[in-house]
């Protein structure tokens, strides 16, 4: 009602008793009352007429008040009678709080309006047409209640109702019957002479065990029995053709479903029904508009053209029946955590989904599994079969088997599984051996091993030629990884602590892949070693492809040309890289970067924390001052698994950037920046990160040309940390041979560096020297920082030439030198 319309009515009403004769002005003598004091005030005193109507009263603005039983005894044209509260609407914590209050002391503060003494047979409510009263206060409505006018009866959240009446009574006009969260409700009365009823809401009554009766309610739309765990049956619903829903999820204690018109509704929720193991076999069934049902044991008798889904998850059922064949358009078929199952149907022509993980008790699948035509995926993790049906090999269109968790599975070969397979999973399958054939299974693009106890994979998996993702997380007897099919791209091998052996860089090579060895810690030398032949490889020419690896180690290692000190950030950092975008002889364009980082873990467990992706931006600033990202990349070092992280780690990715990019090739770089973040992050995690490496990859050198690298006085390295910018003071590194090649005009730019860093050196000692000449009795202690100077000058000198060329040419200019570079 609209407000202007509600006010013009309140206005009405006041002036109707100063009409009355004698211009009385008493609130009991209007026909309807709705302010809070007047209403408490002639409710108390019984001071209402025949003249009222309504009466409504909102017990959320009120304190308890209690009555006498004559309050009413005057309003005998009373029709319309709300006693509500205007909190409870839409608000769920209110509910909450409500339902606390049945379970403790405080029950009866839900009741605000209470009486002396006496019993309700007083009350004259026999016109009344909507009786609605939120808590009501006594067990039951009396005896001469007539609900012949009765068109809604709304008593919700009444603590102490615990039956509505005991004959059947004539309510042809009622069509809302409302007494959700009445916890004292035992049954509700045969209901069959009210033909106009529309809804039921028993919902939340928990002590609810019977309902009378509910035949001939041919308007019946709605009927929710949400929550009644003590209920056991349901009376027959076959005359209720209307019905659009019915809810008797958490009817714990109910045997069976009722029998329902030929026409059922669209929407039926009967989850958590952990008795229920039977249907009534005589009912007929037309789903034509029916797209998804949950049910348990039911007795099919004709076909049911619309149901594609059936979900039985969790149900006492032990077997289907044989008329399920008639479910002619099924699709989906959901048994797991069907504890008693203990046989399957192959009988559903259009099944493609089909899921009975956790069917503790089936022990075999049926011989004409194969029967299945249509079914495309199959989930049988944790069930107790020992071997796979040979019949499963002409399910030509499956694509995805699981059995995870199926501890007794053995075979010795997997020739009776189809060729069409694209993912598999064996994971915690107690396997010791993979069969030698797993190279049959030509379209497998997912394998999963993972939590078995297998020593090596079968030379056969390189001839997987589709294979992009292997997970052998886990597998603590696992330890060698060497004949991987050249189309993987992810790798994950967490907590293989055995596991010593992977491919070598020349098969590496040939990845464009994610490898994760979170915990094999057996492992740190052969990865270091690989991936440090694998960047050379990249320099000499070798085919380009993109790397990530993640594994056990604590430092960056030294053929990182450019690496910081130790730090401790917990939050994202950013690293800024100032260098050119050619080498020194400006003919070497760069390729990528070899970026380091090391993660320091105290006791992490990556389950528990939705953190294990270390993410990386690439960004570069062009000559016209703008950043740009590039690309991003994604480091797990957790992948799911439950396993225990408490040692550091560290992760290498590769990036290339192809040097056509128009990006690249078109803007002049001359900054680089790295972003690191944890994905998920928050503060006080139980990791950090505590050091980084770079190495940038130039391409091949042209033959002919003198080696000089990228002049360290040319790159400038910065670190910022939540919101502090900082100067990285060291960044140590040695550079690998393979640096690039010079023109000879380079030789006299050198020897210019070598005068400068020289003379950086001699000053000092030329005032020590100075000092001495001016006053020969100088001590000679002080001779000491002398002798310091000149060796660091050799040392200087020396470091510049070796980090300016390569051994090689070393030997011609005999410099023998160590490297040692601060920025």
């Amino acid at each position: 009602m609209h407000d202007l319309l509600q006010d013009l009515g309140r206005y009405i009403v006041d002036k109707e008793s100063s009409q009355r004769p004698g211009n009385s002005q008493r609130p009991g003598e209007r026909s309807r009352l709705w302010r809070q004091e007047d209403v408490q005030d002639i409710l108390k005193h019984g001071a209402g007429t025949d003249a009222v109507v309504g009466i409504f009263l909102d017990m959320s603005k009120i304190n308890v008040m209690h009555l006498s039983l004559k309050a009413f005894n005057k309003m005998y044209n009373l029709r319309l009678l709300k006693f509500y509260n205007s909190n409870k609407r839409n608000n769920k914590m209110y509910d909450v709080w409500l339902r606390e209050c049945y379970h403790t002391t405080d029950a009866q503060s839900v009741n605000k309006v209470r009486f002396r003494k006496g019993q309700n047979d007083a009350l004259p409510f026999g016109k009344l047409r909507s009786f609605i009263w939120f808590g009501y206060p006594f067990a039951a409505l009396s005896s001469k209640f007539n609900p012949e006018n009765l068109v809604e009866l709304n008593l919700s959240c009444s603590s102490n109702l615990k039956r509505l009446w005991g004959d059947t009574k004539h309510a042809p006009k009622l069509k809302w019957l409302d007494l959700h969260d009445c916890p004292s409700l035992i049954e509700v009365p045969d209901l069959s002479k009210s033909p106009s009823l529309k809804k039921i809401d028993l919902r939340g009554c928990s002590h609810l065990t019977k309902i009378q009766n509910l035949s001939n309610l041919g308007s019946l739309e709605v009927i929710d029995l949400h929550g009644c765990s003590c209920l056991t049956e349901i009376p027959d619903l076959s005359g209720s053709p209307s019905l659009t829903m019915i809810d008797l999820e958490g009817c714990k204690s109910l045997l069976e479903l009722p029998l329902l018109a030929s026409s059922w509704p669209s929407d039926l929720n009967i989850r958590g029904l952990e008795s229920l193991t039977s249907f009534p076999s005589t009912v007929v069934l037309r789903y034509e508009h029916l797209g998804s049902l949950d049910l348990s044991g039911c007795k099919i008798s004709e076909e049911m053209e619309g149901l594609e889904i059936l979900d039985l998850r969790g149900t006492a059922i032990k077997e289907l029946p044989h008329s399920i064949k008639h479910l002619t358009k099924l699709s989906k078929l959901s048994l797991s955590r069907c504890k008693n199952l203990e046989s399957l149907p192959c009988n559903l022509i259009s099944l493609k989904y089909l899921d009975i993980s956790d069917c503790s008790k089936l022990e075999k699948l049926p011989e004409n599994f194969g029967n299945l035509k249509s079914l495309e995926d199959l989930s049988m993790d944790r069930i107790a079969i020992s071997q796979l049906p040979s019949t499963m090999m002409h399910l030509n269109e499956i694509v995805t088997i699981s059995c995870r968790g199926c501890r007794y599975l053995r075979f010795t070969d997997l020739l009776g599984l189809p060729r069409s397979l694209t993912s598999l999973d064996f994971s915690d399958c107690n396997l010791n051996k993979i069969p030698e054939d797993i190279g049959c299974l030509s379209s497998l693009e997912v394998l999963e091993l993972s939590g078995n106890s297998f020593e090596s994979l079968p030379k056969s998996m390189k001839h997987l030629d589709m294979l992009r993702t292997l997970k052998v997380d886990n597998c603590t007897m696992l330890r060698s990884l060497t004949d991987l099919p050249s189309a993987l791209r992810h790798l994950s091998a967490s907590g293989c602590k055995e596991l010593r052996s992977i491919p070598d860089a020349s098969e590496f090579a040939k990845f464009y892949a994610q490898f994760i060895f979170t915990n094999c810690l057996k492992l740190k030398t052969a990865v270091g070693d690989m991936l440090a032949t694998l960047k050379e490889g990249y320099e000499k020419g070798d085919e380009i492809y993109e790397l990530t690896f993640c594994c056990p180690g604590s430092k960056v290692p030294e053929w990182f040309r450019y690496r910081t000190k130790e730090s401790s950030i917990e939050e994202c950092c950013e690293l800024n890289f100032e260098m050119p975008w050619h080498d020194g002889s400006n003919d070497r364009p760069l390729l990528g970067f070899v970026v380091c980082t090391v993660i320091a873990f105290n006791k992490y467990c990556c389950i528990k924390d939705d953190s294990k992706y270390l993410r990386i931006d690439y960004k570069y600033t062009g000559s016209d001052g703008n950043e740009s990202s590039l690309s991003q990349r994604h480091i797990e070092f957790g992948v799911g698994n439950e396993i225990l992280i408490d040692s550091d780690h560290i992760a290498y990715p590769f990036r290339f950037f192809k040097i056509s990019d128009p990006r690249i090739s078109k803007s002049g770089i001359s900054n680089w920046s790295f972003k690191f973040w944890f994905l998920g992050h928050e503060k006080n995690s139980k990791y950090r990160i505590k050091s980084f490496g770079l190495c940038p990859i130039y391409a091949k050198p042209r033959p002919g040309t003198v080696p000089v690298p990228v002049p360290v006085t040319s790159v400038k390295v910065s670190l910022s940390s939540a919101g502090q910018n900082q100067r990285v003071d060291s960044v140590m590194g040695k550079p690998l041979k393979e640096q690039a090649f010079a023109t000879p005009d380079k030789v006299a730019e050198l020897v210019q560096k070598v005068n400068t860093a020289i003379q950086q050196v001699l000053p000092p000692v030329m005032a020590k020297m100075k000092l001495y000449l001016q006053n020969p009795s100088t001590p000679t202690i002080l001779f000491k920082p002398v002798k310091t100077n000149i060796v660091e000058a050799h040392i200087q000198v020396q470091s510049l030439l070796k980090s300016e060329y390569s051994p090689k040419e070393q030997s011609l200019t005999g410099s023998e030198c160590t490297t040692r570079q601060s920025l």
